[in-house]
Parts: structure tokens; C-alpha cells; sequence
């Protein structure tokens, strides 16, 4: 709808595009919405009028027009739309760059994991306290029992 367009123009227009409006009375019909949409946006009127329209309001029979309170319902919703997209949007922040992994550490890893017993210890010196060497320090029988 072209801006500054009228709520009762806009009603109006959205009537007449249904033929089964044909036989009420325009006058009354357009009073009838308008207080059912009391409040809300001009902006919101029109989208839900375009929705009805255009048919893309579902579980809506597109051969009569909608009922003032289903008609303020979209309104409603449309009215939130238009609240959410004018509403401030949060900026992600960026993280900060994850600190790389000395390479000299991975390759102690590595080598540990072959099962290279001087690495192990490098490791055990490099990170003292870890609860992976009490377990690394145990018979495998013991470990498979506590499962």
C-alpha cells in the first residue's frame, strides 16, 4: 500500500478483494475492523492485509475474508515483526586468536604416544599434577577392574 494510506483505505481494499464481501455493508465492516486493530501500526495493517490478499495466510479460506478478530490477529503479529526487526541487533564479538601449540610439545605428544618412555617423562615434568599420570603409572589389570 502506497505510504500515508489511510487504516480504513487499506481495510477497504483488502474487502473488496474478496467477492463474498460483496453483501455486507462496507461502511459498518470497515468501523468493525478498525476497532479491532485499535492501536496498532498503519504499517502492520497493510502487511496483514497484503498477507490476506495475496492468500499467504495459512488455515485461512481464501474465498471470504477475515474475520475482524483474525484480521487483528495477523495485525498483532505483524506488528511484533516489525518491533523485531527495528529492535537494535548484538554485535558478536570476535574471539580472541587461540594461542597455537608449541610444536615442540606435540611432537613430545607424539612420541609419548608411541610409547617412547623419555617422552613420557618430559611430558610428566612439563605438566606435574595431571591425574593422567596416576593413571599412566598403573598396572593395566588395575585399570580394566575399576571399570
Amino acid at each position: 500500500m502506497p505510504q500515508g494510506t489511510s487504516s480504513a483505505t487499506i481495510i477497504a481494499a483488502m474487502l473488496s478483494g474478496f467477492p463474498a464481501s460483496a453483501a455486507i455493508d462496507p461502511d459498518m465492516a470497515i468501523r468493525a475492523y478498525l476497532m479491532a486493530v485499535e492501536g496498532i501500526a498503519q504499517e502492520a495493517i497493510a502487511r496483514a492485509a497484503r498477507l490476506f490478499i495475496t492468500g499467504q495466510v495459512k488455515d485461512h479460506n481464501r474465498d471470504f475474508a477475515p474475520s475482524c478478530a483474525a484480521f487483528a490477529e495477523q495485525c498483532r503479529w505483524q506488528q511484533a515483526a516489525i518491533e523485531a526487526e527495528n529492535r537494535p541487533r548484538i554485535e558478536k564479538q570476535p574471539e580472541p586468536p587461540a594461542k597455537l601449540v608449541d610444536p615442540r610439545k606435540l611432537k613430545l605428544l607424539n612420541a609419548a604416544l608411541q610409547g617412547d618412555v623419555s617422552a613420557t617423562e618430559e611430558l610428566k615434568r612439563m605438566f606435574p599434577g595431571l591425574p593422567v599420570w596416576q593413571m599412566a603409572d598403573l598396572p593395566a589389570s588395575n585399570l580394566l577392574e575399576s571399570e
